[in-house]
This record gives C-alpha cells, sequence and structure tokens, in this order.
C-alpha cells in the first residue's frame, strides 16, 4: 500500500513476491511471537501494536527504495533506448542519401573518362562531412560499424574523382579500374543500409518491451 502511494500512473505495483526475504523471514518471525505471546491486557496490545507498526515502516522504507530503484533504472534504459533509436534513424537516413549519391556519381566517372565534364564533388564532401558529424556521436557499436564502411566508400569515391578531375587522360586500365570501382561502390553501402534498418527496428522493438514491461 506504501509502495502504492508514491507511484504514478502506469506504474507497476509491488506485490509480495517483491518483498525482501529479510522482510519476509522478519514478518513470519513476528507472526510466530504473536501467536505464542497473545496479549493479555491493554499494555501488551499496545507493544504489539507499536512492533508490527515498526517492522511494517522498516519494510515499507524498504519498499519504497526498491520500487524507486527499479523506477530510475527502467527510466535510464528508456533514455539510453532512445538515444539508440534517434542515432539509427539519422544514420539510416543518411545511408540512404548516400546509396542515392553512389549511383549518381558513378553515372558521372563514365561520362567523364568519355570525356564528359568534370565532377563537382561538393556533395560527396557535405555527406562525409554528415557522417564524421554521426561518429562523433556516442552511437552504438554495431551502428558504427556500418558508419564506419560508408565513410570508407565515400572517401574512396572522393579519391577517385579528383583524380579523374585532374586528367582523364590516364591508362586505360585505370580507367576500366575507375568505373568498375564507381559500378560497385554502391553495394557496401546499400547493405550496410539494410542493417542499419533492422538494427533501428530491434531498437524500437526493445523500447517497445521495455515500456510494456514497466506498465505491467
Amino acid at each position: 500500500m506504501i509502495a502504492r502511494c508514491v507511484m504514478g500512473r502506469g506504474e507497476k505495483a509491488v506485490s509480495f513476491k517483491d518483498f525482501p526475504c529479510w522482510a519476509k523471514i522478519g514478518a513470519a518471525l513476528l507472526c510466530v511471537a504473536f501467536l505464542f505471546n497473545l496479549p493479555t491486557n491493554s499494555g501488551d496490545v499496545a507493544a504489539w501494536v507499536q512492533a508490527f507498526g515498526s517492522i511494517a515502516a522498516i519494510v515499507g522504507a524498504g519498499l519504497i527504495a526498491r520500487w524507486e530503484f527499479r523506477t530510475a533504472e527502467s527510466v535510464r534504459q528508456i533514455d539510453n533506448l532512445e538515444l539508440k533509436i534517434e542515432l539509427a534513424r539519422a544514420c539510416f537516413s543518411a545511408a540512404n542519401d548516400a546509396v542515392v549519391a553512389m549511383v549518381h556519381f558513378a553515372e558521372k566517372v563514365q561520362l567523364r573518362i568519355g570525356g564528359g565534364p568534370k565532377i563537382g564533388v561538393e556533395r560527396l564532401e557535405e555527406m562525409q562531412f554528415t557522417f564524421r558529424a554521426l561518429l562523433n556521436k556516442n552511437v552504438p557499436a554495431p551502428v558504427l560499424e556500418h558508419l564506419l564502411v560508408i565513410q570508407r566508400e565515400i572517401a574512396y569515391a572522393l579519391s577517385e574523382i579528383r583524380m579523374l578531375n585532374e586528367d582523364e587522360n590516364h591508362p586505360i586500365d585505370i580507367l576500366r579500374g575507375a568505373i568498375r570501382k564507381s559500378n560497385s561502390r554502391p553495394g557496401p553501402i546499400k547493405e550496410s543500409a539494410k542493417e542499419l534498418l533492422k538494427l533501428l527496428n530491434l531498437y524500437i522493438a526493445d523500447l517497445r518491451a521495455v515500456t510494456q514491461k514497466r506498465g505491467a
């Protein structure tokens, strides 16, 4: 009852199974002592009332402390998962943009090798800045793994495009390699985007589970 009075809406009530072992044992011993020493006068009754009241106060204080600890831990879990979801969603969105950009730049590379205009790198540089900013955040390790893959592909693409912009008259094997590499760049990024989406859905499911458990 004491624990229920301080709980907010949606919090789980403390049941008998939540009582610590020492409280259960103490209550049992007190009941046994009471049965073998039934009060015979008003003084005994007052003493027993005081004894039961003291035990109830101690147990109540312990239960409140235990409930507060569990509530604080639940709040920390929820805050942590909400942060993971926010970061995973931002990384997934950036990864999708990177896939589209890499497909676009693969087409530009072929045009450049065929004598087309120089390729602007501003978009890739902005994407590189975005992923560097994400890497500086406290992203979960599984998310970080895929960010590194994407950042690597962007760095390679920038290097190849700058090489082609300087001079398109490279040996044919280098030009063919540039085309092959530019066409393969979207693949690893697309796979990383898929994995980031899986992680995002996993974090959302974990948050839902923790929230439901807290309100059960």
